[in-house]
This record gives structure tokens, sequence and C-alpha cells, in this order.
């Protein structure tokens, strides 16, 4: 079958040995022996005619089936190759897991190559090629980790659905500033809901916070976060965690949206299944059993659960509001009439020579269906497209979507619509051309062709939009309007931070860092200051900094 699920079955050397993938893994359980005789030989190695002879059968090798759907494997490739061509991207990864099993339906990689004839000549070549990203290689996810933040917060009580917050556009936290991606636009006041459908960093780096190191730790542990995955594949990795001893709050508020920790796509989604699956986490497993010649089976391997990170109740809380995310936010692209689709997407950082790029991206979903009672999850992940704006709602989503309905129609998931949905279902509109437009009019424009917008940038004019004008899209797609940046005004002044819930030490030298003199009343927790936080001030103002 060509180049299906290269990575994970592997090839064999020259003479039949396992060399990469299962069949390195399981080469004594598929190899069997050789057919062999013995003979009674003189001193010269000759045969005796009076000696016995013992002619020892050859055994056939076990036969080792997998969990891997060839139907779901198929979709995936075809999906992930067209993803490949039309973002231009370094690369595409996707597995596919049975949420109440742990069974992978499918698992891709691109770029790959045809089995039947490795590039054996240019061993650099093979070896990146050979190597099974969704397993072996570790990345910063990017929002899609939010997901396990939001569960841990749930769980701990340190927070429910009925909570506001309030964004504004950035957060403070032991002096560093951490910017939520709409920093020149804040959110606002936003729900718990609202902040898992707008990905508002801010919130969830309070989330983290109010949890603490240890909670927070833990938490992730339980999750398998940083822990060894126990996966039937070669060459797992763990991913990366700061040690205990050396993290810090900062730290953990990057980790709370993705930063500042990496894991394998497998061990990601393996997590996140067990968020939305009732609290199991499970035992991923590729290999579903293994029989002799005749059929036998010598092993099989079924659901495992390894761990319950969460409870039952705070599961039903995130299945509720990971569809909200689908229907209402970034992940609408991922919306598909008919069923009941949720997720996170995700714009993961990458980097450079050890720097952080500002123009290289790691776009994803992290999406399950149908949400009333999960059966598949997908982990859709675009490596370095050279698209713009390269968003995981605008880069990754839409393929997820297409993977999930195919395999929602294929597994016998009957499509049921509410009041209008059913003529949403298979109607696409074209998106019309707004580049050179202002915002106002080019939302209009697109909003009159049913579609939704998201503006990127502080700009008054669209420089560019994703997808591109003519494109033939499912209404109701989210259209990201990419503008121009205003630099903020060169007038000599700074902005007066937000020291709101610092105690006195974070509070001065967050002051300090901006240039800013601090005159303490009280003590705790600051309650209150003046002049406001986002005021725009002489450097060496004083600011009068009330705690309680």
């Amino acid at each position: 079958m060509g180049a299906l699920l290269t990575q994970v079955l592997g090839f064999c050397t020259v003479s039949g040995v396992g060399q990469e993938g299962l069949e390195k893994s399981m080469d004594e359980v598929l190899r069997g022996s050789d057919g062999r005789l013995m003979a009674e030989v003189d001193s010269l190695g000759r045969r005796m005619d009076s000696g016995e002879e013992i002619y020892v059968d050859p055994e056939d090798g076990a036969t080792v089936r997998l969990t891997v759907d060839y139907v779901i494997q198929s979709v995936m490739e075809n999906v992930a190759e067209q993803a490949m061509e039309e973002t231009g991207a370094k690369a595409v990864r996707a597995v596919m897991m049975n949420v109440k099993t742990g069974e992978i339906l499918g698992m891709v990689n691109k770029p790959d190559f045809d089995l039947n004839s490795p590039p054996r000549d240019d061993l650099t070549e093979l070896s990146a090629l050979m190597r099974n990203s969704c397993v072996q290689d570790a990345y910063e996810p990017g929002s899609t980790f939010k997901i396990l933040t939001t569960a841990l917060a749930l769980e701990n009580d340190v927070v429910n659905l009925e909570e506001t917050f309030t964004c504004k556009g950035s957060i403070l936290v032991d002096g560093d500033k951490i910017s939520c991606w709409r920093t020149g636009n804040p959110h606002g006041v936003q729900t718990l809901a609202d902040a898992v459908a707008n990905s508002c960093n801010p919130v969830f780096v309070e989330l983290a916070l109010r949890m603490g190191i240890d909670t927070f730790y833990d938490g992730l542990h339980a999750f398998g976060i940083g822990m060894e995955v126990p996966i039937d594949l070669p060459g797992a990795t763990s991913g990366q965690m700061i040690a205990y001893k050396y993290v810090k709050n900062v730290d953990i508020a990057r980790v709370a949206f993705g930063q500042s920790v990496s894991v394998s796509p497998v061990q990601l989604l393996t997590a996140c299944c067990a968020a939305v699956n009732g609290g199991e986490l499970l035992r991923p497993h590729i290999v579903k059993e293994i029989t002799d010649s005749d059929g036998t089976v010598l092993a099989s391997f079924e659901k495992e659960v390894v761990g319950n990170p969460i409870s039952k109740e705070t599961s039903d809380k995130m299945r509720a509001l990971l569809e909200n995310a689908v229907e209402n936010g970034g992940g609408r692209n991922a919306y598909i009439p008919g069923y009941r689709v949720g997720g996170k997407t995700g714009t993961a950082q990458k980097y450079v020579n050890g720097k952080v790029s500002s123009d290289l991206h790691i776009c994803s979903f992290l999406g399950f269906a149908p949400m009333d009672d999960p059966e598949i999850g997908l982990l859709f992940i675009v490596d370095e497209p050279s698209v713009r704006p390269d968003y995981g709602s605008t880069v990754a989503a839409p393929y997820a979507r297409t993977i999930l309905e195919e395999t929602l129609k294929y597994i016998g998931v009957e499509p049921e619509f509410e009041e209008g949905e059913e003529e949403l279902a298979g109607s696409s509109v074209e998106v019309p051309g707004v580049s050179g437009a202002s915002v106002s009019a080019a939302s209009a424009a697109l909003q009159n062709a049913g579609l939704r917008v998201m503006v990127d940038g502080l700009g008054e004019t669209v420089q560019g939009q994703l997808p591109a004008a003519g494109a033939s899209v499912p209404e109701g797609s989210l259209v990201v309007l990419y503008t121009e940046y205003v630099e903020p005004p060169d007038d000599g002044l700074v902005e007066v931070p937000d020291l709101t819930g610092m105690s006195l030490v974070p509070a001065n030298r967050a002051l300090r860092n901006a240039g800013l003199v601090m005159e303490i009343e009280g003590s705790g927790l600051c309650e209150s200051q003046y002049p406001e936080a986002g005021t725009r001030v002489a450097p060496g103002t004083h600011v009068e900094v009330r705690f309680d």
C-alpha cells in the first residue's frame, strides 16, 4: 500500500531483519524460525551413511494485528498531503484515538516515502523521513494545552463556570508581562466559557497561579505530562517540564497556555482524551492482538486505565466548554452541521538557534466528536506553514474538520440537525476579496456572505486574508483579516502596569521595570493604584499603591 502508515510500520534490511518501526520492535514476534536438517557426520564433516538425520520444520512468525483502521488512515493521509501542499508546511502530523479505549485509529507523519523502496542511498534523508514524530518528538503545544489547565482548575475548585474575568490585554507575573494574543484589543469581561472560546492567555495564567506550583504540577503529572508514555511503539519521548526545584510562578504561568512545556502529539492527545471521556487516563496502544499461523490468539490488548486525573463531573463540564469553543470560538472552522464537535486550536512558537522565532509556528487543532458521548479524538498539526496569518484556527482546523466529518460518517454516527443546520450541511460560499478595504467594510462584506470574521492587528486597512479570495468554504467559516501594525506612540511616556492582587515585592519590581516609583499605603495585596493601569505617564512618575 505504498506510503501508507510509513513510520509506524517501518521496514526490514535487505536480509529481512526488522530495521525501523514495528518491523524492528516486533521483529522477534514476526520473524519465526528457519527449518533445518541435523545429521551425524564424520571428523571431516561428511554425512555418515549409517548416521541419524533429524529434520526440524520451519515455524511461521506470528501475525501482529493493529488497531489502525485502513479507511480512517487513508482519509488522514490524503488530508495531510493536501494540507502540506496548500499551506507550504515543513511537515504535517495527525493522530486519531478511540476516546473510550485508547486505541490508535490512525497516525500520519508527512513527508514520508513508499515502504517498498526506502531511500537507502541517503541515510540522512532516510533517518529523517523514518522518524515517527507523533511519538518520538516533543514540541510546545500552545493553546491546545489550555484544555488540561482548565480541567485541573475546575477539578481543584479554583474556578467555576459562573465566574467572570477581565482581560486587559496582558498580565504581570513577578514583574514579567505576559500578553494576550489580542493585547491591542483586549477581550474585556468574559466568563470561563468565553475565555476558553477566546483562548485568552491572561485567564489561564490566573488559573495556574490560583492552583500554585504543587497542585498544578501534580495534576499535569496525573495526566501523564512529563511522564513516560506507555505506548507500544519504539522511541516514545516523555516530553519535558521544568524541574520542581527550579520552577517559579512565572514558569507555571506560561505552562498554563502551552509554553515552557513540551509534549509528544500522542502524549497530549491521550491526556486530553481523559479530559472528555469521564476522567480516565488510558494506555494508548496500536497493537490489538498477536495470532499464530493457525489464527489462535497468543496475546490481546484491551482497554487499560492507568489513572484518573479528574472526576466525571469535571469531564462533563469540559465537554460543554470545548463544544462551545467550536460553536462560538476559534475552533469554528472545525464546526460540522449535524454533529456535535468540541475542541481547541493552538498556535505555538518555535525556536531557532535557541531563540523564539517570530516567523515560524506550529499550528494545531485538537478535537473530539460527538460531544454528547465522545468516540474519536483527533490532533492535527501543521508545522511551519508558509501562508499568513498562520493560526491553528485557519491553518489546522479546516483540515481536521474534513477528517472528523469523514470518520463520523464512516463509523456510522448519524447527523442530528438542529433548526437551520441541515441547510448548512454541504452548503458552501465563495470568500469575497477584501484586501485593501477598511476593516469595517471588509467585515460587513464577509458577514453578508455568511462568514465569520476575526481581525489580526491594530491597523484600519486589510492587508491580507485567509482563506484567500475566491476560496470555497462552508457557510459560517471563519475568515481572518490581517491588518498593518500601528506602532505605539513614540511620546517618551511609559504605561503603568496593572498591580492588582500583587504583594509588595513583585509590585515594586513591576514598577521599577517600567521606570516608575512606588508610594506604599497599607500591607497585604494590592487593592488599588493611582494612576490606573494602562495610563501613559512620564518615566519617574510616583504611583500610589494601596495594599490591604
